[in-house]
């Protein structure tokens, strides 16, 4: 055998023997040599079943003659064709009398179909994937260009990158010395031994002093796969588990905005109504227009504030539950007094308020206006009638001239001791001009004011005449006056109201349902929903959308399986088994605040069904 034989052969030997060995030491066994281990077909059988997780029925469990342990060889053999393992050039005999190569063949064929084969990336071989996954993983680093699996490997640096890729906090690549070969590979399997769990197939001179053996590196690798695998299924349900949780908590963050909202606005529409319900009015016609105009001041300024509220409320309410809809969860119920119908009806107990406060403010206007109104006609029907008594009363003076004379000086005392029947007519007459309300009477001041200084005049030229008829008698010749209620989601983006959704439209619909996508991600969901290219969305393809989004939503079930993947199939999780599944920071508080404490753990069966899906 020449020495390139002996180097792989001794290679493949130590990493067979110890990845045999990883799996027969579930079951409490150790193999030292290959070419020996397998020959009573024990071991081979073993072997397989813990691989393979399959129980063989009958064989030779204590075989003493070589036909028994041949048996239990061609049964081993037989089970591996079986899986779609073709053996060649290699017998029953083969394994019994250790044929070391034949033997080497036969477990490198047992790797690839039940450690490699299992390794799959765009419909490639098993080997060619396994070797585009370390080319993805390892893409990003420098001195790193992996194009087989044997020099690619020689320096360590490779096998240090898929370490640091998945867990950058095991190696510090950055100080890695890519001409310390023997530094780098001996970190790198120590710790993957230490920290993840994974065998160490290969030692540092096997990698360094010959050429690497592809098919013990590809065996090596195909362990980091394996781990690493299973630590993107955690992330997987970690990031799952994240998007409810958080979903969860900005829900709860909806709601509450709702009713912080919802509440401010109920505590004002009661204080207004309890204003405008108020029917303490001023006593004075002034007073009244000032209430008259402070309740158009509330119309111009207050009432538009309160109804872009009460729009904001129902904007608000129509988003969440539109969230919730999307996110296949019950609707929100708020708080008794705060949901949209009573909102809706306290609003039409305002409008009712409104229209009753303007009605009985013009009423109580119409009524001070119609009592100074009645005051004044009531003014001046007195003064007419004083007046015409005064009239009749010097038209039946009798007498003797003197006698005659003193009794006028008496009605001309008489009235200008009755001017301050003008005083008052004057004053209302003022207030009614104020008003505006001297189209509505007839009476005028000017016009009263005119028949006292007729009658005052009357009253002289009569005693006058009197005067002159006792000159006479003495020879002495004398002359004499709310909004419509918001529609449903499609309607609501709709702003054009012509049935269909534009690019822009379309967003804020995105935007309501919390999904923070680029322009270019925009973009795709709308084509994608587009079916006719028509550049918009009719109603048909925004249910289209929609649709798909339930169909999307995450389970109850879905999430207590990825607890389970996190917790490592425990009944609970440890914040050790959150942090190693990448839990957000704020999601893991958020979890261990809102579930129950276990002896060794968090019990994530009741978090799920009580505070997620609730």
């Amino acid at each position: 055998m020449s020495v390139m034989d002996q180097s792989w052969v001794k290679v493949q030997q130590k990493a067979f023997t110890r990845w045999v060995n990883a799996h027969l030491g579930k079951r409490g066994i150790q193999v030292e040599d290959l070419q020996t281990a397998f020959k009573t077909g024990i071991n081979l059988i073993q072997l397989l079943e813990v691989i393979g997780e399959h129980t063989f029925g009958r064989h030779n469990k204590n075989p003493r003659m070589e036909i028994q342990m041949r048996e239990n060889i061609e049964i081993a053999l037989k089970f591996i064709e079986s899986r779609d393992v073709k053996l060649t050039a290699i017998g029953a005999g083969d394994i019994y009398s250790g044929n070391t190569k034949l033997i080497l063949g036969m477990v490198w064929t047992v790797i690839l179909r039940f450690a490699i084969a299992e390794i799959s990336v765009e419909e490639l071989t098993a080997k060619e994937a396994l070797l585009l996954w370390c080319q993805r993983k390892t893409a990003d680093y420098d001195n790193v260009d992996i194009k087989e699996f044997t020099w690619s490997w020689q320096d360590g640096l490779g096998f240090c990158a898929l370490i640091h890729k998945h867990r950058p906090d095991l190696i510090d690549y950055e100080s890695l010395d890519g001409n310390d070969k023997e530094g780098n590979l001996n970190l790198a399997f120590e710790v993957a031994e230490k920290e993840l769990g994974i065998p160490k197939f290969l030692d540092a001179e096997d990698m360094i002093e010959v050429k690497p053996d592809e098919r013990a590196v590809m065996t090596y690798l195909a362990e980091y796969f394996k781990v690493f695998s299973k630590g993107q299924k955690a992330e997987n349900a970690g990031r799952r588990i994240n998007k409810v949780v958080e979903l969860v908590m900005a829900l709860e963050e909806q709601k509450n905005g709702y009713n912080d909202v919802a509440n401010d606005l109920v505590e004002q529409l009661n204080n207004q109504i309890g204003i405008l319900d108020d029917r303490n009015f001023a006593d004075t016609i002034q007073g009244v227009k000032e209430q008259l105009d402070e309740f158009k001041e509330y119309k111009r300024s207050v009432k538009p504030e309160l109804i872009r509220k009460k729009l904001e409320v129902n904007s608000d309410l129509g988003k969440l539950n539109t969230r919730l809809r999307v996110n296949n969860r019950n609707l929100y119920t708020p708080p008794e007094g705060l949901s949209a119908q009573e909102i809706e009806q306290l609003w039409d107990v305002l409008v009712e308020s409104e229209t009753n406060r303007s009605k009985a403010l013009r009423d109580h206007l119409q009524k001070l206006n119609r009592e100074l109104l009645d005051e004044l006609e009531g003014v001046a029907r007195d003064y007419y009638l004083w007046a015409q008594d005064t009239k009749n009363k010097i038209s039946g003076i009798e007498g003797d001239i003197d006698t005659q004379i003193q009794e006028m000086d008496g009605v001309i005392e008489e009235i200008n001791n009755n001017a301050y029947r003008l005083d008052k007519a004057k004053e209302l007459s003022d207030r009614v001009t104020d008003a505006s309300l001297e189209y509505y009477t007839e009476v005028s001041y000017d016009v009263l004011e005119s028949s006292y200084n007729e009658l005052l005049k009357f009253a002289q030229d009569q005693r006058s005449l009197l005067e002159n008829q006792k000159f006479v008698n003495e020879g002495a010749k004398v002359t004499q006056e709310q909004l419509d209620e918001f529609k449903q989601m499609f309607e609501l983006f709709d702003k054009d109201k012509k049935g269909s959704l534009y690019p822009y439209e379309f967003a804020g619909v995105l935007n309501a349902l919390g999904d923070d996508l680029s322009e270019e991600e925009m973009k795709q969901v709308f084509d994608k929903y587009d079916s006719d290219g028509s550049g918009t969305l009719e109603f048909n393809e925004f249910v289209d959308f929609m649709t798909g989004r339930i169909e999307d939503s995450d389970t109850a079930e879905q999430i207590l399986q990825s607890w389970k993947i996190v917790s490592k199939d425990k009944s609970f999780v440890e914040e050790s088994d959150m942090g190693q599944a990448q839990l957000k920071k704020n999601v893991m508080e958020f979890v261990k605040e809102r579930s129950n404490p276990l002896e060794s753990g968090y019990d994530y069966d009741s978090f799920t069904n009580e505070v997620l899906y609730n």
